[in-house]
């Protein structure tokens, strides 16, 4: 038993032990030029008081949505950023998951009031709080609204910008911020993706520089901020990197991608991959390359996981990208990673589903890159294999691989012409006429291309047509402009007409008034002819 001076003695002890552990991974503020987590502005703030303690307490202890809404109501005016913070992380986990739910509705109009408190405490908040909030908000999917959202991410960028900010609270917000870019359409702002972007340089800097990448974790200096970065939070980084559409350096994209690859072990499959669908992540980054550096680079990192997959998914990249002229097809055609494909792709034949060898052949196709005589052998005989099994096979599958092989100008094998197969366990393709099914491929190909050429000549059409209804508007309004113009004349000669009208009026006043003026200066009588007197033979 320690007496009471010895367990003050001890308390002591642990707490200036803490205080130097924490100020050695984190730095003074003076020092460091930032503040600590949790801190703002560079000064650290007291304790929360009891009765923020208390309230915390309470509401970490709710039983159900009820007791946190009447607890909301009751003493929200009183909330802190950590009680707010606390509030809406419970929300988030109280409410249910089914859409439409009456408790789930009531649950996202109090998580909106809450939001609007909290963004009032943003600088006050710390990372923590801030990316608890942002996760509670897409948990109900309850979109904060824009001016609230923005307001966030600035507040976080700033964070980012001032360092220190720790692993997990980064992870959790950009995870989070995913959400909202895929349910709403929403575009994260210019200036946080450049903080996240130097954030993972940061991290793969401090990987490279000092202790390098050992048992899938990311291992930083002991003097930094960084608390580690395991495979998960990488693969969780990278899937919502994914939905930003800003691409990452390829240094970066290679560090994580090696560190997610690392953390899987070394399975082969599907089966062995992190819970966070690693496949799925790396099948997106292909999806959304942008080059084929890019799709090389993620393909040979992660081929080792998803192998014939990961192979095919490639392939049908590299066609995408010629397709939508962001490649050009000769470069992809002379191309080593090409070569290195179509070899992994004969190697791992045997491996593959139907699906996958089917867009492999299609992706060929499309490339239009024929990778030789003894590797369209063993890809026809892979999937001859694949449908007398029964695996998986569809349709849809048998009609991509035959169209891609009538591209190529591969003629089928005996056993797919004849159909001479082992009939399926399920019976699903027994008595297939592979032949006509290639010939209706070839049928289909060509009225495509009908069709395709018909609706070029109708989009041109539509384009002239539309050409001509934008001239005839043209030409319409410049007629009304001329109208207007001929109208405004007439209005001036009008004018005109009146005003010589007014003024020969005037004139005409003029006139009679001088008149009137000279038969006054005659003399009386004078224009009375009666009045004339004749004298010596003349009128006076």
């Amino acid at each position: 038993m320690y007496s009471t001076r010895k367990c003050g003695w001890l308390a002591r002890r642990c707490t200036k032990r803490h205080v130097q552990v924490y100020a050695q991974r984190f730095g003074p503020p003076s020092a460091r030029g930032r503040p600590w987590p949790g801190f703002s502005e560079g000064q650290p703030r007291g304790k929360p008081g009891a009765e923020h303690r208390m309230l915390t307490r309470k509401i970490t202890e709710a039983p159900n949505l009820d007791a946190l809404a009447a607890l909301c109501a009751a003493h929200g005016d009183r909330f802190n950023y950590i009680n707010t913070s606390a509030a809406m992380h419970s929300l988030g986990l109280l409410a249910p998951k089914a859409d439409g739910h009456p408790e789930r509705e009531a649950a996202q109009v109090l998580m909106q009031s809450l939001f609007a408190r909290f963004v009032g405490q943003l600088r006050e908040a710390d990372p923590r709080a801030l990316s608890s909030a942002l996760w509670a908000a897409q948990e109900l999917d309850a979109f904060p609204g824009a001016p609230e959202l923005r307001a966030l991410e600035a507040e976080f960028a700033a964070r980012l910008a001032r360092g220190g900010v720790p692993r997990r609270p980064v992870i959790i917000f950009f995870n989070s911020l995913a959400h909202f870019v895929r349910a709403a359409d929403w575009r994260p702002s210019v200036e946080l993706l450049e903080r996240a972007e130097e954030w993972v340089v940061a991290v793969v800097a401090a990987v490279g520089g000092a202790h390098g990448m050992a048992a899938g974790s990311m291992i930083h200096r002991q003097d930094d901020s960084w608390e580690g970065l395991r495979a998960r939070d990488a693969s969780v980084m990278l899937w919502a990197w994914h939905h930003f559409g800003r691409p990452l350096p390829l240094d970066p994209l290679e560090a994580l991608l090696r560190c997610v690859v690392a953390g899987t072990g070394s399975a082969a499959s599907n089966s062995g991959l992190d819970s966070v669908s690693t496949g799925r992540l790396i099948f997106a980054r292909l999806d959304r390359a942008r080059e084929p550096a890019e799709v090389g680079l993620i393909w040979r990192v992660a081929a080792g996981i998803c192998g014939a997959a990961q192979t095919s998914a490639a392939l049908a990249s590299l066609a995408r990208m010629c397709s939508e002229s962001r490649a050009s097809a000769a470069e992809v055609q002379a191309s080593v990673l090409l070569q290195e494909l179509v070899k992994r792709l004969h190697v791992q034949a045997s491996e593959a589903d139907a699906r996958q060898l089917a867009v492999a052949v299609w992706a060929l196709s499309r490339l239009g890159y024929h990778p030789g005589e003894q590797v369209m052998r063993t890809l026809e005989a892979a999937f001859a294999a694949q449908v007398a099994l029964g695996r998986d096979t569809t349709p849809r599958d048998v009609a991509m691989l035959l169209d891609g092989f009538q591209r190529l100008g591969w003629q089928l094998g005996t056993d797919l012409r004849q159909n001479r197969l082992p009939d399926a366990p399920g019976g699903a393709f027994s008595g297939m006429d592979f032949e006509a099914q290639a010939a209706r491929v070839a049928a289909a190909a060509a009225l495509a291309a009908l069709v395709g050429s018909a609706a070029d000549d109708a989009a041109r059409l539509r384009s002239a047509a539309a050409e001509a209804r934008g001239r005839a508007a043209l030409a319409e309004a410049q007629l009304a402009q001329a109208r207007a113009r001929a109208a405004a004349l007439e209005a001036q000669l009008s004018h005109a007409q009146a005003r010589a009208a007014e003024l020969e009026q005037q004139l005409a006043g003029f006139g009679g008034g001088a008149s009137s003026a000279v038969n006054g200066a005659q003399p009386s009588g004078a224009g009375d002819p009666a009045r004339w007197q004749v004298v010596d033979g003349r009128r006076r």
